[in-house]
Protein backbone atom coordinates (compact mmCIF):
# COMPACT_ATOMS: atom_id res chain seq x y z
CA UNK A 1 0.00 0.00 0.00
CA UNK A 2 2.16 2.70 -1.43
CA UNK A 3 -0.30 5.73 0.05
CA UNK A 4 -0.54 4.66 3.44
CA UNK A 5 3.33 4.87 3.73
CA UNK A 6 3.57 7.70 1.84
CA UNK A 7 2.70 9.87 4.46
CA UNK A 8 2.46 10.86 7.83
CA UNK A 9 0.32 12.47 10.75
CA UNK A 10 1.07 15.08 13.39
CA UNK A 11 -1.25 17.45 15.02
CA UNK A 12 -2.62 20.54 14.01
CA UNK A 13 20.11 39.20 -12.71
CA UNK A 14 19.29 41.67 -15.33
CA UNK A 15 21.46 43.23 -18.55
CA UNK A 16 21.42 47.16 -18.88
CA UNK A 17 22.22 47.61 -22.67
CA UNK A 18 24.38 50.71 -23.53
CA UNK A 19 22.85 54.22 -24.57
CA UNK A 20 21.84 54.37 -28.46
CA UNK A 21 21.88 50.60 -28.20
CA UNK A 22 18.72 48.76 -27.53
CA UNK A 23 17.89 46.07 -29.05
CA UNK A 24 13.71 45.77 -30.36
CA UNK A 25 12.04 42.53 -29.11
CA UNK A 26 12.87 41.00 -32.60
CA UNK A 27 16.42 41.40 -32.70
CA UNK A 28 16.66 40.45 -28.96
CA UNK A 29 14.52 37.10 -29.60
CA UNK A 30 16.62 36.27 -32.84
CA UNK A 31 19.91 36.46 -30.68
CA UNK A 32 18.62 34.58 -27.93
CA UNK A 33 15.86 32.02 -29.43
CA UNK A 34 15.22 30.51 -25.58
CA UNK A 35 14.35 34.33 -24.49
CA UNK A 36 11.29 33.88 -26.67
CA UNK A 37 10.52 30.42 -25.81
CA UNK A 38 10.35 31.46 -22.68
CA UNK A 39 8.40 34.78 -23.26
CA UNK A 40 6.02 32.39 -24.83
CA UNK A 41 5.42 30.05 -22.35
CA UNK A 42 5.12 32.66 -19.68
CA UNK A 43 2.13 34.11 -21.53
CA UNK A 44 0.67 30.65 -22.44
CA UNK A 45 0.61 30.13 -18.66
CA UNK A 46 -0.93 33.56 -17.71
CA UNK A 47 -3.42 33.02 -19.94
CA UNK A 48 -4.02 29.43 -19.37
CA UNK A 49 -4.69 30.06 -15.76
CA UNK A 50 -6.30 33.15 -15.91
CA UNK A 51 -9.30 31.21 -17.85
CA UNK A 52 -9.06 27.99 -15.42
CA UNK A 53 -9.23 29.93 -12.63
CA UNK A 54 -11.99 32.33 -14.30
CA UNK A 55 -14.12 29.14 -15.14
CA UNK A 56 -13.59 27.69 -11.91
CA UNK A 57 -14.97 31.31 -10.09
CA UNK A 58 -17.98 30.86 -12.35
CA UNK A 59 -18.95 27.56 -11.55
CA UNK A 60 -18.75 27.98 -8.18
CA UNK A 61 -20.59 31.00 -7.99
CA UNK A 62 -23.06 30.78 -11.18
CA UNK A 63 -25.26 33.52 -11.91
CA UNK A 64 -23.47 35.94 -9.01
CA UNK A 65 -22.28 39.04 -11.08
CA UNK A 66 -21.75 40.69 -7.56
CA UNK A 67 -18.82 37.80 -6.79
CA UNK A 68 -16.71 38.74 -9.78
CA UNK A 69 -15.84 42.64 -7.74
CA UNK A 70 -13.68 39.94 -5.65
CA UNK A 71 -13.11 37.28 -7.74
CA UNK A 72 -11.89 39.07 -11.32
CA UNK A 73 -8.93 40.87 -9.14
CA UNK A 74 -8.02 37.39 -7.31
CA UNK A 75 -7.89 35.67 -11.21
CA UNK A 76 -6.25 38.36 -12.47
CA UNK A 77 -3.40 38.69 -9.54
CA UNK A 78 -3.37 34.88 -9.55
CA UNK A 79 -2.82 34.55 -13.01
CA UNK A 80 -0.19 37.21 -13.12
CA UNK A 81 2.03 35.41 -10.26
CA UNK A 82 2.61 32.86 -12.68
CA UNK A 83 5.17 34.93 -14.60
CA UNK A 84 6.99 35.02 -11.55
CA UNK A 85 8.05 31.15 -11.25
CA UNK A 86 10.31 30.04 -14.02
CA UNK A 87 9.18 27.90 -16.75
CA UNK A 88 8.89 24.36 -16.42
CA UNK A 89 8.66 21.72 -18.32
CA UNK A 90 5.86 20.75 -21.05
CA UNK A 91 4.19 17.93 -20.80
CA UNK A 92 1.16 15.83 -23.55
CA UNK A 93 -1.78 15.37 -21.74
CA UNK A 94 -3.99 12.50 -22.68
CA UNK A 95 -7.79 13.74 -23.73
CA UNK A 96 -9.18 10.48 -22.59
CA UNK A 97 -7.84 10.97 -18.67
CA UNK A 98 -8.49 14.76 -18.65
CA UNK A 99 -11.93 13.92 -19.00
CA UNK A 100 -11.90 11.08 -16.65
CA UNK A 101 -10.14 12.97 -14.16
CA UNK A 102 -12.93 15.94 -14.58
CA UNK A 103 -15.62 13.60 -14.07
CA UNK A 104 -13.78 12.58 -10.91
CA UNK A 105 -12.66 15.17 -9.52
CA UNK A 106 -16.34 16.54 -10.17
CA UNK A 107 -17.85 13.57 -8.10
CA UNK A 108 -15.65 13.80 -5.52
CA UNK A 109 -16.44 17.17 -4.92
CA UNK A 110 -19.58 16.41 -4.41
CA UNK A 111 -19.30 13.66 -2.06
CA UNK A 112 -16.78 15.65 0.26
CA UNK A 113 -18.81 18.57 0.24
CA UNK A 114 -21.99 15.93 1.15
CA UNK A 115 -19.72 14.69 4.00
CA UNK A 116 -18.41 18.02 5.40
CA UNK A 117 -21.82 19.38 5.31
CA UNK A 118 -23.25 16.41 7.44
CA UNK A 119 -20.29 16.18 10.00
CA UNK A 120 -20.64 20.10 10.55
CA UNK A 121 -24.76 19.31 11.19
CA UNK A 122 -23.65 16.46 13.34
CA UNK A 123 -23.67 17.90 17.33
CA UNK A 124 -22.09 14.91 18.14
CA UNK A 125 -18.96 15.44 15.74
CA UNK A 126 -15.91 16.08 17.05
CA UNK A 127 -13.34 17.27 14.34
CA UNK A 128 -10.17 15.76 14.78
CA UNK A 129 -7.77 18.52 12.24
CA UNK A 130 -4.14 17.15 11.10
CA UNK A 131 -1.10 18.07 8.74
CA UNK A 132 -0.16 15.07 7.33
CA UNK A 133 3.40 14.82 4.66
CA UNK A 134 2.82 13.28 1.78
CA UNK A 135 5.65 12.85 -0.92
CA UNK A 136 4.74 12.54 -4.04
CA UNK A 137 6.14 10.46 -7.42
CA UNK A 138 4.85 13.05 -10.09
CA UNK A 139 7.69 15.30 -11.72
CA UNK A 140 8.12 19.06 -11.05
CA UNK A 141 6.13 21.33 -13.03
CA UNK A 142 2.32 20.91 -13.95
CA UNK A 143 1.75 17.84 -12.81
CA UNK A 144 2.77 18.91 -8.93
CA UNK A 145 0.84 21.92 -9.40
CA UNK A 146 -2.23 20.70 -10.43
CA UNK A 147 -1.94 18.10 -7.18
CA UNK A 148 -1.63 20.64 -5.13
CA UNK A 149 -4.41 22.95 -6.55
CA UNK A 150 -6.76 19.83 -6.32
CA UNK A 151 -6.48 18.81 -3.30
CA UNK A 152 -6.80 22.56 -2.29
CA UNK A 153 -10.08 22.90 -4.21
CA UNK A 154 -11.57 19.40 -2.67
CA UNK A 155 -13.95 19.93 0.76
CA UNK A 156 -12.01 19.18 3.81
CA UNK A 157 -8.63 19.36 2.33
CA UNK A 158 -5.88 22.31 2.19
CA UNK A 159 -2.23 22.12 0.58
CA UNK A 160 -0.72 24.26 2.91
CA UNK A 161 2.65 23.62 1.35
CA UNK A 162 4.60 22.21 -1.55
CA UNK A 163 8.25 22.23 -1.79
CA UNK A 164 10.83 19.53 -4.05
CA UNK A 165 8.20 16.23 -3.95
CA UNK A 166 6.72 16.91 0.10
CA UNK A 167 3.62 18.41 0.28
CA UNK A 168 2.27 19.49 3.98
CA UNK A 169 -1.74 19.12 3.78
CA UNK A 170 -4.38 19.86 6.66
CA UNK A 171 -6.60 17.72 7.25
CA UNK A 172 -10.48 18.67 8.83
CA UNK A 173 -10.47 15.60 9.91
CA UNK A 174 -7.69 13.15 10.24
CA UNK A 175 -9.84 10.19 10.34
CA UNK A 176 -10.78 10.35 6.88
CA UNK A 177 -8.88 8.90 4.15
CA UNK A 178 -8.08 11.78 1.75
CA UNK A 179 -7.27 9.13 -1.21
CA UNK A 180 -4.37 10.73 -2.34
CA UNK A 181 -2.88 7.76 -3.93
CA UNK A 182 -6.01 7.54 -6.47
CA UNK A 183 -5.71 11.31 -7.31
CA UNK A 184 -2.11 11.21 -7.80
CA UNK A 185 -2.49 7.80 -10.19
CA UNK A 186 -5.18 9.96 -12.24
CA UNK A 187 -2.52 12.79 -12.76
CA UNK A 188 -0.09 10.71 -14.04
CA UNK A 189 -2.40 9.21 -16.37
CA UNK A 190 -3.45 12.54 -17.56
CA UNK A 191 -0.05 13.53 -17.59
CA UNK A 192 1.02 10.63 -19.97
CA UNK A 193 3.68 10.61 -16.45
CA UNK A 194 4.64 6.69 -14.90
CA UNK A 195 7.53 7.87 -12.92
CA UNK A 196 9.20 10.69 -11.18
CA UNK A 197 10.98 13.44 -13.06
CA UNK A 198 9.47 11.03 -16.61
CA UNK A 199 7.27 12.68 -18.58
Amino acid sequence: MRGEQAFKRTPVASTIPSAGSSPTTEEAVASDPKAGSKARGRTRRFVITGVALAVTWWVLNPGDTASWVIGGPAVIVAAASTLLFPTTPSYSRSFTATVRFAGYFGWQSVVGATDVALKALNPFFQPEPAFIEWCTRLPEGAPRQLLANAITLLPGTLTARLEDDRLTIHLLDSTAEPGLGEIEDRIAALFRVHEKGAP
